[in-house]
């Protein structure tokens, strides 16, 4: 997708789409809400199952590092073992699975819908079983894909005794049942049907093994500004919905209406030069230590708007590092420095996107073999 339709964004989202600078502000305010932001109205909305999430205030004594490591979900979500998912009976011609592409705002349960008018969502892969022989093989659970602890860890260490940078950007995926419908208020899309051989392949072949082939989270991509070569792919939880659907089209050949629309939501960071991959990291440490000081400082006795503009000069007018995986990378950013793009595929276009992309991981060398 080369270009991005404004018809379908909100207010914000649009003026995120006409003025690109815009963007780098919008997305350090997006880190400051996680941060520090309780939404009045999240107890109005849906949450997730099984109970309303707990969740306090930060204190102003608080530093952003320790700030900013709060789950992406609720303690109150409960993850699920691949051992309590069903089998179903290949010689039952009755029992089949619908797959289905969940959305709800981010970070819904704790700021509410707050997040959809900028279009930020978190996305799933929903998956209904049935068998009319064995009731209790009727399931609707989710396959998600978050950052372990959450999401912000794999942009931003935890600065341990002023010197040491402690790393988390690991990720994960999860399965949650059931699923409560309501709490995926940005959609529910139906994307296909799978017979029982073919649900069975996907839960034993493919969920069982992404934990050991996805063991990072990356939220954001790194794209190259006149070509749109993405140099650092990201994988969150969009990127889990991509692969998977990846692969149960080329696997298992999943059925599937060709005239399907899903939405593709991403997060670019625009550099106009090749990203340089730090291979001495001792000989650039204290550079590097200095550039995550910097950040977390600079949220202190300052207001947020200060706190945003000296952010943004430090990222756009200098440099940035970037960790992916166990490796760190400095970028020059260039206009229009970011992006947060969302809009309507056909799902075979999206698809075929995604293979593009995971070639390109290939080409840079940020995967795992086993996901070659």
């Amino acid at each position: 997708v080369d270009t991005m339709s404004s018809t379908h964004l909100s207010p914000l989202g649009r003026l995120s789409a006409t003025h690109p600078s815009v963007t780098v502000i919008i997305a350090l305010m997006l880190i400051v809400l996680h941060i520090s932001y309780v939404s009045t109205t999240s107890s109005m909305n849906a949450v997730p199952p099984p109970r309303q999430p707990r969740w306090r205030p930060p204190t102003q004594e608080q530093s952003l590092s320790s700030l900013i490591h709060t789950p992406l979900h609720s303690s109150d979500w409960e993850p699920r073992s691949i051992d309590d998912l069903p089998a179903l009976d290949p010689m039952e011609s009755s029992d089949h699975a619908l797959v289905f592409l969940l959305q709800a705002p981010l970070l819904k349960w704790k700021l509410g819908d707050v997040l959809s008018q900028l279009n930020m969502t978190h996305g799933a892969i929903g998956v209904q079983t049935f068998s009319r022989t064995n009731q209790s093989n009727n399931l609707f659970f989710s396959v998600e894909y978050d950052g372990i602890p959450e999401m912000f860890s794999s942009v931003f260490p935890t600065i341990v005794n002023g010197t040491t940078l402690q790393w988390h950007n690991f990720g994960g995926s999860m399965l949650y049942f059931p699923v409560n419908v309501t709490y995926y208020s940005t959609g529910v899309t139906l994307l296909g049907q799978l017979s029982a051989a073919q649900y069975n392949r996907f839960v034993n072949e493919y969920i069982a093994n992404i934990n050991a082939t996805r063991p990072y989270y990356q939220m954001m991509s790194v794209v190259d500004a006149a070509s749109g070569e993405e140099y650092l792919p990201s994988f969150d939880c969009f990127d889990l919905v991509y692969d998977a659907l990846d692969w149960l089209l080329h696997e298992v050949h999943m059925k599937l209406d060709p005239d399907v629309q899903v939405w593709k939501c991403w997060t670019n960071l625009i550099t106009g030069q090749e990203p340089m991959r730090i291979d001495d990291v001792d000989e650039y440490y204290e550079d590097i230590l200095q550039f995550y000081q910097l950040i977390e400082f600079k949220f202190k006795d300052l207001s947020l708007l200060d706190a945003l503009v000296q952010l943004r000069d430090l990222v756009i007018e200098k440099y940035m590092y970037l960790r992916v995986k166990n490796s760190y990378y400095k970028l020059k950013l260039a206009a229009p420095y970011g992006e947060l793009r969302y809009e309507q595929v056909p799902i075979h276009r999206l698809v075929e996107w995604y293979r593009a992309k995971k070639a390109n991981a290939v080409k840079w060398g940020n995967v795992n073999k086993e996901q070659r």
